[in-house]
């Protein structure tokens, strides 16, 4: 291998001006995201890098020496980076810590008259460790996150090799460097290991970070922030789809909405924040006795609703008295310690296997018996149709279709 090692100085100046010039721009399209910001500061700290080592021309001096400082640095930022995205905290302080120390040891050596060589190896590994940093969190903790994220961890990792087989080199060969600005295959493929590895690093986590970005957005449009539950466009969407399955398997369908009784007073006794976590923690009660198959969304302030696939009037009711039943169990306080009793309506609306039921026409059978549930005295259940049609038609659903949730295996529901 003979390259012209300047002209490879000029490359990896241009390549990282490059992807500067990319994070800066996806760092200014999402603000929020302080990874894209820690990898920006390490993409100014290696372009600082090479300015400074093409000014001093390779000669190893105080310019250099100011180069591989910041060197050290956007290392650490990139490592940092990848904690923050996986992690949430900006890792191990070491990554920080250790940069003044590193730079002192690098001084003291220059100053004992230890060869470039030997200057260079020392970095080599230093800077090896900061990555291997980074390589490690991925492995850890995102290797099945997104797939563009293993891209970054196959390039620092062969990165990290290079740089282990660099310092180690100079360190236990015969090997020289007058230069680094010298044409030597050490420093070639050193340079050439930078450019892929880095650039190549640096594209995947901009990737990683906008699918991730993309993922959040696509949550934040189908799920209430507060609740965790699905949002009412997805519910009734959902709603939708199971109709349709459901008159292909000649199944029944139950819809539940579900009203907490006299919120409003909670509200207005207590504050919205204790407002907030009652919501919360009915959400995390009813979730707690559902299918992995049910749907349970939130329709607007303190109303939700359930989508019961293959569970036919009985089943539905049921589940909805066991429910009702935790919600008034549930252990909550006011904003001064004094106790709050929450208590839950619900109106059961099924659409059996025969009939040709919209959506909409489901819903308004669940709100009508919702009404019916509170106009009742409310802390009830009540079944659109109950007296008339419900049993008699479920018991005529027919020999062939589906295993349909019945009262018998209703308490089969709960999946932890």
């Amino acid at each position: 291998m003979n390259l012209h090692v300047p002209t490879l100085m000029v490359a990896l100046m241009l390549g990282f001006a490059l992807l500067t010039l990319q994070v800066s721009l996806a760092h200014r399209r999402t603000r929020s995201r302080h990874e894209l910001a820690l990898w920006s500061r390490g993409c100014f700290c290696l372009m600082l890098d090479f300015v400074l080592l093409a000014a001093d021309r390779g000669q190893g001096g105080l310019l250099t020496s100011l180069g591989q400082a910041a060197q050290w640095a956007g290392l650490a930022f990139y490592a940092q980076a990848l904690h923050w995205l996986l992690l949430g905290h900006a890792g191990p302080r070491w990554l920080v810590h250790s940069q003044p120390w590193a730079w002192a040891v690098l001084l003291a050596l220059q100053l004992v008259g230890v060869s470039l060589a030997g200057r260079v190896a020392a970095s080599s590994l230093y800077c090896a460790a900061l990555l291997a940093s980074g390589v490690v969190v991925i492995r850890l903790r995102g290797w099945n996150a997104e797939r563009s994220l293993r891209l970054v961890a196959v390039s620092l990792a062969g990165l990290v090799l290079v740089l282990l087989w660099r310092g180690a080199r100079l360190l236990w060969t015969e090997d020289t460097i007058v230069s680094l600005s010298e044409a030597g295959p050490i420093q070639e493929l050193a340079m050439l290991a930078t450019y892929v590895g880095m650039l190549g690093a640096g594209f995947g986590f901009v990737m990683t970070v906008f699918e991730r970005t993309a993922a959040q957005l696509e949550l934040m449009a189908t799920q209430d922030g507060l609740t965790g539950c699905l949002n009412r466009a997805t519910t009734d969407e959902l709603l939708a789809q199971a109709l349709r399955q459901a008159r292909r398997a000649a199944q029944p369908v139950a819809f539940v909405l579900m009203d907490l009784d006299h919120f409003k007073r909670i509200n207005d006794s207590h504050g919205h924040q204790t407002g907030d976590e009652v919501l919360r923690r009915f959400a995390v009660a009813v979730r707690q006795r559902l299918r992995a198959s049910d749907v349970f969304g939130r329709l607007g302030g303190e109303e939700f609703g359930l989508v019961l696939p293959a569970t036919d009037p009985a089943g539905a009711r049921i589940l909805v008295d066991d429910v009702r039943e935790a919600v008034a169990a549930l252990q909550l306080q006011g904003r001064d310690g004094s106790p709050i009793r929450l208590t839950v309506s619900a109106g059961i609306a099924v659409a059996l296997p025969g009939q040709e039921m919209s959506a909409e026409r489901l819903y308004g059978r669940a709100d009508q018996s919702l009404y019916e549930a509170k106009r009742c005295g409310r802390n009830r259940t009540e079944l659109y149709g109950a007296s008339r049609e419900a049993e008699p038609a479920a018991a005529d659903a027919g020999a062939g279709a589906a295993p349909v949730l019945r009262a018998a295996d209703a308490s089969e529901r709960r999946v932890g």
